[in-house]
């Protein structure tokens, strides 16, 4: 994950569904750290695109955050610091389903803050890095049924060994500087590939 980063300046904060006195209190204590507190009637579109991206978002886990105001897959796209009032099993739910980062007792105090939002940054990256690595390998997997037919392939007309497919597979991938899974499909759809 690399080092870590405790600074936040000039980072964009959104606050939805706060009462009035613990969006003050946040808006106080992102001020102080460095950061635009942003209040939000709603978390948009414009909230997630490059230019007007939040880096985080505080929610009220009382607040009656319908999908219209929040989306239920928003926990993917940013940081998610909700604030906890009760730890009944139905908020706790709900919370789940949201996928936070982090969490922050209410009512909110001074201390906490930025505690919550390094281990929001912590765990929203960390779960991104994840799922990244999970794509990349279901890819490389996926590739791999081509690696053993074109393996099959160079076997059968070449008479050679299974090994010795593969060192012509690693041999033409790494002269054109490709995948041995992109070579693999070039040779089965009958291009210059394996040979």
């Amino acid at each position: 994950m690399g080092n870590v980063r405790y600074s936040f300046r000039g980072a964009r904060v959104g606050i939805l569904g706060c009462p009035a006195p613990d969006e003050k209190i946040l808006a106080r204590q992102l001020a102080r750290l460095g950061v635009q507190a942003i209040p939000l009637n709603a978390l948009g579109p414009e909230h997630l695109c490059a230019e007007t991206r939040l880096d985080a978002l505080f929610l009220d886990d009382d607040a009656d955050l319908s999908s219209d105001i929040l989306p239920l897959d928003a926990g993917g796209a940013l940081a998610i610091i909700a604030l906890v009032g009760s730890e009944a099993p139905s908020h706790l739910e709900k919370l789940l389903k949201r996928d936070i980062s982090a969490h922050l007792m209410k009512p909110v105090r001074q201390v906490g803050v930025l505690t919550a939002m390094q281990i929001a940054r912590h765990n929203f990256q960390g779960r991104r890095e994840f799922a990244a690595r999970i794509e990349r390998l279901e890819e490389r997997l996926e590739g791999r049924r081509f690696v053993v037919s074109a393996q099959l392939s160079l076997m059968s007309e070449h008479g050679i060994s299974e090994s010795d497919a593969f060192a012509r597979l690693r041999g033409a991938a790494m002269r054109r500087r490709m995948t041995i899974e992109a070579v693999s499909v070039e040779l089965l759809a009958g291009s210059r590939g394996g040979n």
